[in-house]
């Protein structure tokens, strides 16, 4: 219950913050997010009013009531999700690590599915694969992602998915739009989170 002075997204925006402020709260938002991953704990609810620009440059966070914590298997799924969009591999090679993690085979066997999949992991795995520092006020990633989930909703694998995975996808959501209102830049590569992802 400590008070945590400082606006949310509006009133820090309104005051008109320098690129690398921005940059450095994108960070921040990044790096917090990846931890909890890390521990297991997927942090569902990333809306604006649950993050505080706290007045000394740190960032609050708010409400964790909507806190999904992953089991083993979801985590090595999570991970299995990351390697499959880090990597360059056709639609066998991640129909097999699909399968390789618990996937039925009866579900894998459908091409689209796979594709869909394949497509959606490359799509959260981009930022760490940037040469440069991500721009995520480019319209251009986020928009992408609504298209991929308009296409998902249209397809019953997608939609009749684990429910696990609607709450990682409202957290990945509810993250990369807040970014996308900073318009800030994060160069991925550099931040101190654990390596949960990338080391298999």
């Amino acid at each position: 219950m400590d008070y945590l002075p400082g606006p949310h997204i509006d009133g820090f925006l309104a005051a008109k913050p320098s690129q690398k402020l921005r940059d450095d709260f994108g960070a921040k938002l990044c790096f917090a997010w990846h931890c909890m991953l890390g521990e297991k704990l997927n942090y569902a609810d990333p809306h604006p009013g649950n993050y505080i620009f706290m007045n000394d440059g740190r960032l609050g966070l708010i409400d964790f009531g909507c806190l999904y914590r992953l089991s083993s298997e979801d985590f090595q799924a999570l991970r299995t999700a990351y390697r499959i969009g880090k990597e360059s591999g056709g639609i066998e090679e991640a129909r097999q690590m699909m399968i390789d993690v618990g996937a039925p085979k009866a579900v894998v066997a459908d091409d689209t599915y796979v594709w869909m999949v394949r497509e959606s992991c490359r799509w959260i795995a981009h930022p760490f694969l940037e040469t440069q520092p991500m721009d995520y006020g480019n319209p251009d990633h986020i928009r992408k992602r609504f298209l991929w989930q308009a296409e998902a909703a249209r397809h019953k694998c997608i939609v009749k998915g684990e429910p696990q995975w609607l709450y990682y996808h409202r957290s990945e959501l509810g993250l990369f739009g807040l970014l996308y209102r900073l318009r800030a830049r994060v160069d991925m590569k550099a931040l101190p989170v654990p390596n949960w992802w990338h080391n298999q």
